[in-house]
């Protein structure tokens, strides 16, 4: 079983992680509310804190951290709280962890944290071993392609047709015409002030 396949059975919803983070804050001593309504809407903050909105995404990919700061920005409004932070397991996939990291590294703030919960060791979550992204491959240079002599002499015939053609109709024998002359200045030029 690989490590992701673990994860995916420790958290296999996003409620599991909300869980596993309102037990590990209650264990620090923080007190935690959980779906918290928010307005006169029926939009709800997964986890609140004296200080934090939570956002919980099950996987934050570029479009997670996206909707999920959107979400949380909404939630800190109506709650008055001063920070954000967005959670979540780090993508399965190399490359769209990559991104994700990069564009969680642009949006960080004090007030505002983006979290890998199983690349973070302060969580306790055991890290989710990404696959070694692939090694460039070098193609081998094909041996050059050999024609058939009756390839070639049509080759050169053709060539030599459009040669021809060409110099029929006119196209390519003429030389651009020269560039003019530098005229001099008149003699009896009145030279300006300085």
């Amino acid at each position: 079983m690989t490590r992701a396949e673990e994860q995916d059975m420790t958290f296999q919803t996003e409620r599991d992680i909300q869980d596993y983070i309102e037990t590990r804050l209650k264990q620090r001593g923080i007190p935690v509310e959980r779906e918290v309504v928010c307005g006169k809407s029926d939009v709800r903050a997964d986890l609140v804190t004296p200080d934090t909105v939570i956002e919980v995404k099950k996987y934050l990919n570029r479009n997670a951290i996206y909707q999920a700061i959107g979400q949380g920005s909404t939630y800190q409004k109506y709650l008055n709280k001063p920070k954000l932070l967005v959670i979540g397991l780090a993508p399965i996939s190399l490359s769209a962890y990559q991104q994700a990291e990069r564009l969680a590294a642009d949006v960080q703030t004090p007030r505002l944290q983006v979290v890998f919960i199983d690349r973070d060791p302060r969580w306790g979550v055991q890290p989710v071993q990404l696959p070694a992204p692939p090694q460039p491959t070098r193609a081998k240079p094909s041996p050059p392609q050999k024609t058939s002599p009756q390839v070639d002499w049509f080759l050169l015939l053709l060539a030599f047709l459009l040669f021809l053609l060409l110099r029929m109709l006119g196209i390519g024998t003429r030389l651009p015409a020269p560039l003019p002359a530098p005229v001099p200045p008149r003699p009896d030029a009145v030279e300006p002030p300085s």
